[in-house]
């Protein structure tokens, strides 16, 4: 038992190393950890804002993002929260769920979920700022 278990692991390891070069595995480490860095000030950045605007009325906040410098940060949040999401639930789903089509269909959703959701944020908070301008872009 124990040597059929050993060589199924091997063959897994080894199927495992042909899907995931070490550069592939290293690169996906390096940009986890990368935009872990960076969210650390930018969530202590929006949880103060969120905390200050949870005061505003309507009009207030559309005043608050139609400063360019609020919108990028909160854009730029949400976009590397997202990729960051996507990283991890990447891993997760691929150390831990061993049936290959159940994976398939949560990556899929996981990377649709990380495009969709952004795009929504983005065209939110630009409609906030630019107001009826947005829909003369699109």
């Amino acid at each position: 038992m124990g040597i059929v278990n050993l060589s199924s692991k091997i063959k897994k390891s080894e199927s495992f190393k042909k899907k995931h070069s070490d550069k592939s595995i290293v690169g996906h480490w390096l940009l986890q950890r990368i935009s872990a860095v960076i969210l650390v000030p930018l969530t202590f950045w929006f949880v103060f804002q969120i905390l200050s605007l949870v005061k505003l009325d309507r009009e207030e906040l559309i005043i608050w993002t139609k400063n360019p410098i609020n919108s990028i940060i909160i854009i730029a949040y949400f976009l590397i929260a997202s990729f960051h999401m996507k990283l991890g639930l990447t891993v997760i789903i691929e150390d831990y769920i061993h049936a290959s089509h159940v994976k398939n269909l949560l990556l899929g959703i996981v990377m649709a979920f990380s495009y969709v959701l952004p795009i929504l944020i983005i065209l939110s908070i630009l409609n906030l700022s630019l107001g009826e301008k947005i829909y003369e872009i699109l």
